[in-house]
């Protein structure tokens, strides 16, 4: 039976027997004959599907009358299958979204933090690009920022997305006053500068679809501020929020916060012709979702049946025990 403690967590001297209600579920028979032979090949861990989430990016700021800021991009996404042991703790981090550039300085926006699970990170969204210089590109991240525009000289390239996490951010648009927009999560994501084109930010992802049925988009980017809006640019699906515009109102200059799981901010814009200065937006907290078949068996976060299983939710960072 010395095989059969370390597998159960035991010291391999514990005095157990066959009809102890751990060596039972270890077996798979809960009541009735058993003996050594039925424990043969047996293991203790069971498999969960994990759904890890990063912090959405800060959208870039706006300067008065000459600059407009790019969408942060979408915190990354990975959906993986873990084998976890019975007893053990397994920290459980959530990454914060990123503080949006601030007004009256050249401020790219912040990138998102980082989530982790069990070896296995889910970078943060990269800020949104501002002005000047090299600041006007979008910072790399799980989905990259979109780049800034800077009145008729620096035109800025969207962030390099992470491989298997998110997309890159967009490029400012080379005809008008707009700036890109964040890249979204994607686990067919893509690395390398952004030159595509787009003011809106690129849509998130559905991770918990497949698992239990659940058709909420996570991870949208950040829309770019832009010049030539009569509204609030479009931030992706999954969170991103939209980007600042000219109205002859400060009021509407400041790019929005992302709203949902790993959402990017949105840029801010420099009022066209005007004197206002509009502020990045926000990105969205980060995700850890944890889910396995049947009823209960771990501890931690918030804890739900759905889909024939079970379901952790860790909103903040904490400890699920297997």
């Amino acid at each position: 039976m010395n095989d059969v403690n370390v597998e159960l967590g035991l010291s391999a001297t514990a005095q157990i027997s066959l009809n102890d209600a751990a060596v039972r579920t270890l077996a798979g028979i809960p009541s009735g004959a058993i003996s050594l032979d039925d424990l043969h090949g047996k293991s203790n861990t069971y498999a969960v599907t994990t759904v890890i989430i990063g912090g959405g990016g800060g959208g870039g700021a706006g300067l008065q009358s000459s600059t407009v800021g790019g969408g942060g991009g979408g915190g990354g996404i990975v959906k993986l299958t873990h084998n976890l042991s019975p007893g053990t703790a397994y920290p459980a981090y959530v990454g914060a979204g990123g503080s949006g550039g601030a007004i009256g300085t050249s401020n790219q926006g912040g990138d998102g933090g980082w989530s982790y699970f069990n070896g296995d990170y889910a970078w943060g969204g990269g800020g949104g690009g501002s002005w000047t210089g090299s600041d006007a590109n979008g910072r790399a991240g799980g989905a990259g920022g979109g780049g800034g525009w800077v009145c008729c000289v620096v035109v800025g390239s969207g962030g390099s997305g992470t491989a298997g996490q998110g997309f890159s951010g967009y490029q400012t648009s080379t005809s008008s006053a707009d700036a890109g927009g964040g890249g979204g999560a994607d686990p067919t994501g893509s690395t390398g500068a952004g030159t595509t084109q787009s003011v809106n930010g690129g849509n998130g992802w559905q991770p918990l679809l497949s698992v239990y049925g659940n058709t909420n988009y996570y991870g949208g980017g950040g829309g770019g501020g832009w010049s030539s809006g009569t509204t609030y640019s479009s931030g992706g699906a999954g969170g991103g929020g939209g980007g600042g515009y000219t109205t002859g109102s400060a009021a509407t200059l400041s790019g929005q916060n992302g709203w949902s799981y790993g959402g990017g901010g949105g840029g801010g814009d420099g009022w066209w012709g005007g004197s206002g200065s509009g502020a990045g937006g926000n990105g969205y907290q980060g995700l850890v979702c944890i889910w396995y078949a049947g009823a209960q068996r771990g501890t931690g976060g918030t804890v739900l049946s759905v889909g024939g299983g079970t379901l952790h939710l860790f909103y903040s960072s904490g400890t699920y025990t297997a």
